[in-house]
C-alpha cells in the first residue's frame, strides 16, 4: 500500500513524470491489488497530462474495457474523446462522445457533451 499511496501522492503533486514512473511498475509488480483500478486511472490520466497521449489512449482503452463501470471511467472517455479529436479522428471522438451522453448524462451540461456530440457529428456526416 505505501507503494501506491507514494505514487499517488506524485500524482496529487501533479509530479506526473514520477507518477507515471511508480504506476508502471506497480501495475506490473502488484497486479492483484485492491488498489489496481485507480493506479490505472493515474497512470492513463498521468501519461495524458505528460503529453504521452498515444500511450494513455491504449492504457484507457484497456482500462475502460477491463473495467466497464470504474468509477474513473468518464474521466478517461473524455480523454479519449480529446485525444481522437486532436488527431482528427472524429469519428472515434464522436463515438466516445456518444457513450458518456448514455452512460453519463448527468455530466451532459457540464461538460457540454450535446455541443461536442454536434460538432463531431457535423464533420463526420458532412
Amino acid at each position: 500500500e505505501a507503494y501506491f499511496r507514494y505514487g499517488e501522492l506524485m500524482y496529487n503533486f501533479e509530479n506526473y513524470k514520477k507518477c507515471i514512473e511508480v504506476f508502471d511498475k506497480y501495475k506490473t509488480n502488484y497486479p492483484q491489488s485492491k488498489y489496481l483500478q485507480i493506479a490505472y486511472f493515474y497512470l492513463c490520466d498521468a501519461l495524458y497530462k505528460e503529453n504521452e497521449k498515444n500511450r494513455s489512449l491504449l492504457l484507457s482503452i484497456d482500462y475502460l474495457n477491463k473495467y466497464k463501470d470504474a468509477p474513473y471511467g468518464f474521466q478517461l472517455m473524455l480523454n479519449c474523446a480529446k485525444i481522437y479529436a486532436e488527431k482528427e479522428d472524429y469519428k472515434n471522438a464522436l463515438s466516445y462522445v456518444q457513450q458518456m451522453i448514455n452512460k453519463y448524462p448527468e455530466q451532459i451540461d457540464a461538460f457540454n457533451l450535446r455541443v461536442l456530440e454536434k460538432k463531431y457529428s457535423k464533420i463526420v456526416y458532412e
